[in-house]
């Protein structure tokens, strides 16, 4: 864990252009990857019309029973299930009721955030190079998060939720890991 703390750190204190580069490169190729999968494909939006079928038919058998239209709680409930279901498919929320645009941002920031804290730890027990990775880590984040808040709505949600946060913020570290240990066999065969 201090390797990854050590290499955030070196990504302000020893900034280079070439990393910097190469870290939204790699973004860029995701994210292109996901829209050009969309593009041919159309699976994420099919998918959410399909369900959006489904359920609308069984709303639509439950509004031709008698009951429904007799008892007020019913009503209630039905009318709520339809407002919920017309924002689901138009995707202008997830399934907590939050904008998905903003759960998926919210989302997006959650590893960096976690990460944020650990330097704050470090930072409030002494640690002077803690600040200046909490600033790495926050300039690094923002590609990120944009790159969250334009991926497509997904069906089940795992992708922007879950896949693409943590996944993009390991594939970084990976990165970054790799980019340090190079840097110091470099270092050390000049030595």
């Amino acid at each position: 864990m201090g390797a990854l703390f050590e290499a955030l750190g070196q990504l302000i204190s020893d900034f280079s252009w070439r990393r910097a580069g190469s870290a939204l490169l790699v973004l860029v190729v995701i994210l292109l990857g996901f829209v050009i999968y969309e593009s041919y494909t159309a699976a994420f939006r099919l998918g959410r019309i399909e369900r959006t079928a489904r359920i609308l038919s069984s709303l639509a058998e439950l509004e031709e029973s008698q009951g429904l239209r007799q008892d007020e709680s019913l009503s209630q409930v039905y009318t709520e299930l339809t407002r919920r279901l017309e924002a689901l498919a138009a995707g202008t929320t997830s399934g907590t009721g939050i904008p998905s645009h903003l759960a998926r941002i919210l989302a997006a920031f959650a590893p960096w955030f976690l990460v944020g804290l650990g330097f704050l730890w470090q930072r409030s027990r002494g640690d002077k190079s803690a600040g200046k990775a909490l600033g790495g880590v926050v300039v690094m984040s923002v590609p990120f998060v944009i790159g969250g808040a334009l991926l497509p709505q997904m069906p089940n949600g795992i992708i922007n939720y879950l896949a693409y946060p943590w996944g993009s913020f390991l594939f970084f570290i990976v990165v970054i890991l790799v980019l340090s240990r190079a840097s110091k066999k470099r270092n050390a065969a000049k030595s």
